[in-house]
């Protein structure tokens, strides 16, 4: 494997790519929370993008959905999810946060554009990603850890759900 970038700062918690762009989540305080690159141009930082409100940690998550151009962010210190449409690169984001029951831990979009959550509390819902309206929840019954077993029961393979 060939190391193409090295960076330097707080801590890397998820990434997600979108179009020709590497977004970094990272471990970051109030401000610039999201390190963009440019993966078109050897992975140049472009920008850094402040989700005002959100605290990061270890369990927060990033993905993206190409349809809409944003980025979803789990605040799991909040129990809240943000929907950041990132624009240009000379452009603000445009943040909205979205209370969620409880801890998310883990993202995905499916092919049919919806946003699976993952919740601490052994519970997916499934939300629209241009409306947040609720589609379907599904109660996990699992053994072990919710937070690290649930982050792989849900796969993007296929428009149905697909579970491990």
């Amino acid at each position: 494997m060939k190391v193409l970038k090295t960076v330097r700062g707080s801590g890397l918690i998820a990434a997600v790519t979108l179009d020709d762009k590497l977004y970094a989540l990272r471990v970051a305080e109030e401000v610039d929370q999201i390190v963009v690159f440019s993966a078109a141009a050897g992975y140049a930082v472009l920008r850094q993008l402040t989700v005002p409100g959100l605290t990061t940690d270890r369990d927060s998550d990033v993905t993206s959905c190409v349809a809409l151009k944003c980025l979803f962010i789990s605040d799991a210190c909040n129990n809240c999810l943000y929907r950041c449409i990132v624009g240009d690169d000379d452009q603000p984001a445009t943040t909205t946060a979205f209370p969620t029951i409880d801890k998310p831990v883990a993202l995905s979009v499916t092919p049919r554009n919806s946003l699976l959550v993952t919740l601490a509390i052994n519970r997916v819902q499934e939300f629209g990603c241009d409306d947040f309206k609720l589609i379907r929840q599904v109660c996990l019954f699992v053994c072990g850890s919710v937070a690290t077993v649930a982050r792989g029961c849900v796969h993007r393979s296929s428009p149905d759900w697909v579970w491990g």
